[in-house]
């Protein structure tokens, strides 16, 4: 005889809501998830990479700052030499000028001066200390360079120093302007007097007939410009360096080390980029000088970099502007934040099946009951009847069932059949609010978290297995009914005491906000502590504080 297809084995229904359940809200917490993901991840990649370009731009654009001092200076100052308002031949004349002019730049500027055709050469500096000194070399100084202090009328006042023979004509800045007969930015040079690398903005000056009269001169100290790279980078952390497009040679830096070297006979030497420590930049260079390109990335020490590249010209200036961005620095915040929703979705989805079982549990219950009951009425127990728990169709099923077993019974019952009924009814109660309470228990146990409960006074009411571990605890009866502020959370991270009012969980209770702290500590048992990640929840009944939940891990 074959067998009926109502003996094969089947899902229940209640099983077969509860997968579907799963599914539906699997999927959707998946694509969801994915989505946002995804958008936090490409939102955050741009704006790393609109960070690198804002900060390559500012620094092109201090850069054009830097250069434009002292191009304006040569300009203006020109003009009013060339036109005969200033006559250089006056030596008090040509003092208060040169002393007024470098006292209206900035400290960037180092030196304004002029060198003749003749080889004389006069002009103001800012020496050591910022204060600015008076130079002069002609045939009263034999040829060398000596620097006078600055007396309140602006004119020169004791010498300070005499330092060796100098020519100006023989100097880099010098000969650029007189070949280039206009406005120009000189090589990089070892300084006159300092140990610095300098480079000058030089203007040829013409006499009335167009004869050359000399050349005008700014002088700047490279080593400015690193000051501003690490201003620039300082809160991003980041890199920035500016080199000689065509030499690969360092102008500045962010790195803190000297763009340059000295001998034992005191010549410079610049250094070029492949000799940094540093892979980002010189990787960067590299595929720049093979491809052109002007934006990359590049992994390196377990980061990732945004690279931008931009050259600057100006004057005859040929430079290469490099800044790298680290994607950590703002990286790191969205993987918390990806770590921390998905540890909550988790939880949530947690709940969420817990919550189905519940409810497929509490909704099929009468079913249950109901064939349960009929299972013993047809065993010969008259007496046996469902429970009615819903006002639906299956609670109108169930009560009907019950009239017509009443009615088939209604001659054997007595009073002590419905006294031992009514006895019988309260222990199945009892029975199902321990085993409620036994599951809720290990429920909170096989958590992956520590939870504990309290009420609005901040006593414990209720804690998990886990959580009496991570305390150093072994019994519940040592956290129910403690105070966990005076137990467990009186201090700061650092050690500072703390105040109840500052206690995240007496907040809640006392807000009925929820609170997420990531850097505080809990005391354990012995004294201890532990550094935890924690979350705060209020528990409402009819819009009133009950208590609070509180779930912790340790970071």
């Amino acid at each position: 005889m074959k067998p009926s297809r109502l003996n094969k084995k089947r899902l229940s229904m209640r099983n077969t809501i509860i997968i579907l359940f799963l599914i539906i809200v699997i999927s959707t917490v998946g694509v969801v998830s994915n989505i946002i993901f995804s958008s936090w991840l490409t939102t955050a990649e741009e704006s790393v990479m609109k960070l690198s370009e804002d900060i390559n731009s500012n620094i092109c654009h201090k850069v054009d700052h830097f250069i434009d001092i002292p191009i304006q200076m040569e300009k203006v100052n020109q003009t009013l030499i060339e036109n005969g308002v200033v006559n250089i031949e006056d030596k008090k004349e040509r003092e208060t000028f040169f002393i007024g002019v470098l006292k209206n730049y900035p400290e960037s500027v180092y030196s304004f001066s002029i060198g003749t055709e003749n080889g004389e050469y006069y002009g103001a500096r800012r020496n050591k200390n910022n204060e600015i000194e008076i130079m002069m070399n002609n045939k009263d100084t034999f040829g060398e360079s000596w620097y006078y202090s600055v007396k309140d009328d602006m004119t020169s006042g004791d010498l300070i120093v005499k330092l060796g023979k100098f020519d100006p004509r023989t100097r880099d800045w010098y000969t650029a302007a007189k070949k280039a007969q206009k406005l120009v930015f000189s090589s990089i040079y070892k300084h006159f007097v300092m140990n610095e690398l300098a480079i000058s903005v030089s203007t040829p000056i013409y006499n009335k007939d167009n004869s050359m009269y000399g050349v005008l001169g700014t002088h700047i100290i490279i080593s400015k410009i690193d000051s501003f790279l690490r201003e620039v980078v300082k809160e991003s952390k980041s890199y920035a360096v500016i080199i000689d497009k065509d030499s690969g040679e360092l102008i500045a830096n962010s790195f803190g080390i000297a763009n340059y070297t000295f001998n034992d006979l005191g010549e410079a030497r610049r250094i070029k980029i492949e000799e940094l420590n540093n892979e980002v930049v010189t990787a960067t260079y590299k595929n720049y000088l093979e491809t052109s390109n002007y934006k990359s990335n590049l992994k390196y020490n377990n980061d990732k970099f945004n690279i931008i590249l931009k050259e600057y010209h100006k004057e005859g200036l040929n430079w290469i502007v490099i800044s790298a961005v680290p994607e950590s620095l703002y990286m790191k915040n969205v993987y918390t934040n990806i770590r921390f929703v998905v540890l909550s979705t988790l939880i949530a989805l947690l709940i969420a099946i817990v919550i189905c079982f519940l409810f497929t549990y509490k909704f099929f219950q009468p079913i249950n009951g109901l064939i349960d009951m009929t299972k013993k009425f047809s065993q010969g127990q008259l007496h046996a009847r469902a429970n009615i728990i819903r006002n639906d169709e299956i609670g109108r099923l169930t009560s009907s069932f019950n009239h017509m077993a009443d009615t088939i019974n209604v001659l054997e019952y007595d009073l002590e059949t419905k006294i031992k009924l009514r006895t019988k009814e309260l222990e199945g109660s009892n029975a199902a609010l321990n085993e409620h309470k036994e599951k809720l228990q290990l429920i909170l146990d096989s958590t992956v978290g520590a939870i504990f409960g309290c009420d609005t006074e901040g006593n414990c009411t209720f804690c998990n297995e886990r959580c009496l571990r991570l305390l150093g605890h072994s019994y519940q009866e040592e956290l129910i009914g403690k105070n966990m502020y005076a137990l467990v959370h009186q201090c700061l991270i650092d050690g500072t005491p703390m105040t109840k009012e500052e206690c995240c969980i007496f907040k809640t209770l006392k807000l009925g906000e929820k609170i997420h702290s990531e850097d505080e500590v809990f005391r354990k048992l012995d004294g201890n502590y532990i550094h935890v990640i924690y979350n705060s929840i209020p528990l409402f009944r009819n819009d009133e504080i009950i208590g609070a939940i509180v779930t912790f891990i340790v970071r």
